[in-house]
């Protein structure tokens, strides 16, 4: 599974992404929280790190966590290939992180 399949240099779709509650609400992450992305082959030596143009959410619109690929071509780094994507929202108030993990496939 992936979080879609993009052409090298795409900047469009933005991606859009839920974390839940234990009770399977989705956690409004709009306020207090900090966010990374990091895609490569390998996430210790990744290829793209993200920290802007990531918005949290209240969760009406179905997510958490909006990414928007910037213009100036975050994902031409990328080959094509699948990679290993991660991101981390981290709460601000203690530091503590909610992380997901999936993949991107580059055309």
């Amino acid at each position: 599974m992936t979080i879609g399949t993009y052409p090298v240099g795409a900047e469009l779709p933005d991606w859009p992404h839920a974390f839940y509650d234990r009770d399977g609400a989705i956690i409004d992450m709009s306020t207090g929280w900090t966010f990374q992305v990091t895609i490569g082959a390998d996430l210790d030596n990744p290829t793209v790190t993200k920290t802007s143009g990531i918005a949290g959410a209240d969760g009406t619109l179905g997510y958490s966590v909006l990414t928007a690929w910037a213009t100036t071509g975050e994902l031409d780094q990328l080959t094509r290939g699948t990679y290993q994507v991660a991101l981390r929202a981290r709460r601000t108030s203690d530091s503590k992180d909610r992380i997901y993990l999936d993949g991107i496939t580059i055309t």
